[in-house]
């Protein structure tokens, strides 16, 4: 496993621990997908281009360039771009690294 993925604390901190048989990288990859797909979504609203990219750092910048006001909880999703490709290993039964 990536040790960019494993050393996230902040993240790693308020995941819930109850469930033995998911795995905290699954539930990464599955919030990454899908504020990829809801930037992608309002860029696509907005009438915007954007590039091939699962980095959400950039799509986030691409929606702030609209104009539109961030809050501050939707800026932290940057966090997640590690786990674009991290956890779709982790599905196909390849370990990252």
């Amino acid at each position: 496993m990536s040790s960019r993925v494993s050393t996230d604390q902040g993240l790693t901190n308020r995941a819930d621990r109850r469930l033995p048989d998911v795995l905290f990288e699954d539930l990464c990859f599955d919030a990454q997908q899908a504020a990829e797909k809801a930037l992608k979504a309002v860029l696509i609203s907005g009438g915007r281009r954007f590039p091939r990219t699962h980095d959400l750092a950039e799509l986030l910048h691409l929606v702030a360039a609209m104009g539109l006001d961030l809050p501050p909880e939707v800026l932290e999703a940057k966090r997640l771009t590690p786990y674009a490709v991290a956890g779709a290993r982790t599905r196909c039964g390849v370990t990252a690294g």
